[in-house]
């Protein structure tokens, strides 16, 4: 179950997974950024929880704010590395190349069979410049797609 719900105000919640008595998995996304690189991000990172195995015994539920350094959290971690690993192949290096233009990361996105949103919001991320390629990470193209 995928649910997407209002961000609330004041709070830092980006995303959500826990299992119900009856151990359905249920997915929460607040859609806190509006973009579609951090909805695939996101909705990844909380599919690790799930798929490595980080819901079990006493810990049913996991809420995430993936602006904060979860450096301390290997089950953090370990999210972000699925998500990653989902996303990008493993020698992608797009990001430390020094002089890049819109055109090299939608040519880059087409050959690789990933949305230019998604290539562009790791190249923004590890670069810790959200203005470079703002135009290509899909910015108000989530929210629309649900009723909310």
């Amino acid at each position: 179950i995928l649910l997407a719900v209002l961000h609330l105000p004041q709070t830092y919640l980006d995303g959500a997974v826990f299992l119900t008595k009856d151990k359905q998995p249920i997915i929460a996304m607040t859609l806190r950024y509006d973009r579609i690189d951090n909805f695939w991000f996101v909705l990844l990172h909380e599919l690790g929880h799930l798929t490595l195995g980080h819901l079990s015994g006493e810990r049913s539920w996991i809420a995430d704010d993936l602006d904060l350094a979860n450096s301390d959290f290997i089950q953090e971690q370990e999210a972000d590395g699925f998500a990653s690993a989902a996303l990008f192949p493993t020698d992608f290096d797009l990001d430390a190349t020094l002089h890049l233009t819109s055109r090299d990361v939608i040519s880059y996105a087409r050959a690789h069979g990933v949305h230019p949103a998604i290539v562009a919001g790791r190249i923004q991320y590890k670069r810790n410049n959200f203005r470079i390629f703002a135009n290509l990470v899909g910015r108000g193209e989530v929210r629309k797609q649900f009723i909310i």
